[in-house]
Order: C-alpha cells, then sequence, then structure tokens
C-alpha cells in the first residue's frame, strides 16, 4: 500500500528503492549470521546472489529515475517503520491494530498471561 498510494512515479520509485534496501540489509545480516555459524556454504552462496541482484535492481530504478537530489538521497534511506507508512498513506488508525496484533504473533504479548 506504502507504494502504490504515492502518485508520482519518482517518489513511488523510491519507495521502492526504500523497500529493496531493507530487504538488502537483511539479507546481508542473516548472510553474517550464517557465516558465523559455519553454516550450507551454498546456502550461502545463495543468498550473496541473491543480495547482488537486488543491488543490480535498485541500481536500474534510481539510474531511470529523474535527476532530482532529494530523491537520490531518499534513495539510501530504508522504508520507514510502519506507523510512519500508516501516517504516510493517511491511515494512522491502522497502526494501533497492527502493534496490538503483532505483539501477539510474535509472542511477547501472551506469553506473560499463558506462563502463569
Amino acid at each position: 500500500m506504502w507504494i502504490l498510494n504515492e502518485t508520482e512515479e519518482n517518489k513511488r520509485e523510491i519507495r521502492l528503492v526504500r523497500m529493496i534496501n531493507s530487504e538488502i540489509e537483511e539479507t546481508k545480516k542473516y548472510i553474517k549470521y550464517l557465516e558465523e555459524l559455519k553454516s550450507n556454504p551454498d546456502k550461502v552462496a545463495q543468498l550473496k546472489e541473491d543480495k547482488q541482484s537486488l543491488e543490480n535492481y535498485k541500481k536500474e530504478i534510481v539510474k531511470n529515475i529523474s535527476n532530482c537530489p532529494q530523491l537520490e538521497k531518499d534513495s539510501n534511506k530504508n522504508k520507514p517503520d510502519f506507523k510512519q507508512i500508516t501516517t504516510e498513506i493517511h491511515k494512522p488508525e491502522i497502526y494501533p491494530c497492527y502493534a496490538r496484533l503483532s505483539q501477539s504473533i510474535h509472542g511477547s504479548h501472551a506469553a506473560t498471561w499463558i506462563y502463569k
């Protein structure tokens, strides 16, 4: 929704790039953890290829965006947190529900009352 909600094409593309940036960062972390665990080298190699593909895709998108310093600066950021996203798409009322449900899904909310 966050990408599609933007009406200006270049800004929409930057939102895509910011999501790709987050994916690249998470993939880097995952690769690092697997390497520390001396995990399957084939799996690590595949993840490195996937990361490189994402980086190449990002470069193509950024190259095709109209020359705009602010957009170029924004292309180096990661995606915002979910609260910021709901604000940017003019649906801030979604966030409290998301926050409550995500606590249950991740178990931190339920764990306290399930334990006793």
